[in-house]
């Protein structure tokens, strides 16, 4: 969905499930930059919003409108399985044949080839003999009643239960260094290996997001807990505690994925 009838398209659905009083969706599946534009937009709209992607480290997520008399900390399935006739999101199983070897690229250009438009797929985690595909309801449905074959492979397609995804196995490994001060920059280039210059390049061209937002300040202020994403580098969580050394200087902690 383009970015310029995003917000727009958000607002009229969080009013309609305001209205309704019921926990909805009130967005498709958003990049990185619909992400931040949304978050955004959940900040300064009075409510309570979450966002989903099927599992906890989904890249691709949709923004959830959950009425107040929804318990906190609810897992998303079972909000709408309890208080909602249906669920926003559903998957489907693809099992190719053993003697292919398929990548993301070549499942989402398959899916995509069926007519379906990007902002109704989120993440497609692949695996030795297949993949599992998030997708808005209708979408997971006509993936599975239509797709029968990416590039020469023979699939077979079956809709899953969202609590059955198999969830990539993302790993981290702990980082530890020093920054005169925990701007944005600097810490941004210690972790993705950048120069400060680079850093800031990076910023202004839009490839780091803070806590799901675009970034646009090179001297923000880094917390403890902040995530950070760089596109094409990964992600990063930071740790809890900063610690200053002898000499002055800034010693931070980070989890890094690899």
């Amino acid at each position: 969905m383009e970015n310029e009838i995003l917000i727009p398209y958000i607002s009229e659905n969080i009013v309609r499930a305001q209205d309704d009083n019921i926990p909805a969706a009130v967005s498709k599946f958003l990049d990185s930059a619909g992400l931040s534009l949304a978050v955004a937009l959940a900040k300064r709209t009075s409510g309570r919003f979450i966002f989903w992607g099927g599992y906890p480290s989904a890249e691709r997520m949709i923004m959830l409108c959950i009425p107040d008399y929804v318990p906190e900390d609810m897992n998303p399935h079972e909000v709408f399985s309890q208080f909602s006739d249906d669920c926003p999101l559903k998957a489907v199983r693809l099992k190719k044949d053993r003697f292919s070897t398929l990548s993301h690229r070549d499942y989402l250009g398959s899916v995509m080839g069926l007519g379906l438009t990007r902002d109704s797929i989120g993440d497609i985690t692949v695996r030795d003999d297949g993949c599992d595909i998030i997708a808005l309801p209708s979408a997971a449905r006509y993936i599975a009643e239509n797709l029968t074959q990416v590039g020469r492979a023979s699939i077979k397609a079956e809709l899953i239960d969202i609590d059955d995804i198999i969830a990539p196995e993302i790993k981290f490994e702990e980082i530890s260094f020093t920054v005169a001060s925990p701007r944005l920059d600097a810490v941004a280039g210690e972790i993705f290996s950048l120069s400060r210059s680079s850093a800031c390049e990076a910023v202004a061209a839009g490839l780091i997001f803070l806590n799901d937002e675009q970034a646009t300040k090179p001297d923000k202020r880094i917390s403890p807990g902040d995530k950070l994403v760089m596109r094409g580098k990964g992600r990063a969580i930071i740790g809890d505690d900063f610690f200053k050394t002898k000499k002055g200087r800034v010693r931070i902690s980070a989890r890094k994925s690899i």
